[in-house]
């Protein structure tokens, strides 16, 4: 990215993988949490209370079970 001179905003599939990705301190990345909304496994495993603590610490949000695909539950 530094060739480009741009700054990419990355998002976790899952919360298990944001607590790994939070820690990281790349220079041209933002990392933020997610929770894929395709991964069946992603959206049985999520925890509303585990993931409000990662979005009061992390720039960006990505994915929310905003898939047209996905058959998980849209209350938090």
């Amino acid at each position: 990215m530094d060739v480009l001179d741009a700054v990419v905003l990355v998002v976790t599939r899952s919360i298990d993988e944001a607590e790994d990705a939070l820690k990281r301190s790349d220079g041209t990345m933002i990392w933020g949490v997610g929770c894929h909304p395709g991964l069946a496994r992603v959206q049985r495993a999520f925890d509303a209370g585990h993931f409000r603590t990662f979005v009061a610490t992390t720039p960006n949000v990505g994915e929310l079970d905003l898939d047209g695909a996905s058959r998980g539950p849209m209350q938090m």
